[in-house]
């Protein structure tokens, strides 16, 4: 869940302790629904994600991913901001090597 701040509401919550995670939102109609797209900075730069949301599952089921989708993480713990929050650039490095490792065995065994 995304919660959109004015400038005084932040100021107020700036001031409490805490961990942050600091982004970019930029917004893609590309397809039948808009894509969300979140430019992760500081400990987190290079990680991009993207998101699709609508009220209707069947709409949201015929949303052919975009080529630049590398994969689903939906229901995956690790992308929830819950857990990003606590990451650092090397945590992030290292799980973000595992995908690509994984992603390439997984593409050498589909060739024939």
């Amino acid at each position: 869940m995304n919660i959109y701040l004015s400038a005084a509401e932040y100021d107020l919550l700036a001031v409490l302790p805490g961990r942050r995670l600091r982004k970019r939102w930029f917004r893609l109609d590309d397809q039948a629904a808009p894509f969300h797209i979140d430019v992760f900075e500081g400990a987190l730069a290079g990680l991009v994600i993207s998101e699709v949301e609508s009220t209707d599952s069947a709409a949201l089921a015929a949303i052919t991913p975009p080529a630049w989708a590398v994969r689903e993480i939906t229901a995956d713990p690790f992308f929830a901001g819950d857990n990003l929050v606590l990451l650092d650039a090397a945590a992030l490095d290292r799980r973000l090597r595992r995908e690509r490792a994984r992603s390439s065995r997984q593409e050498e065994g589909a060739t024939p």
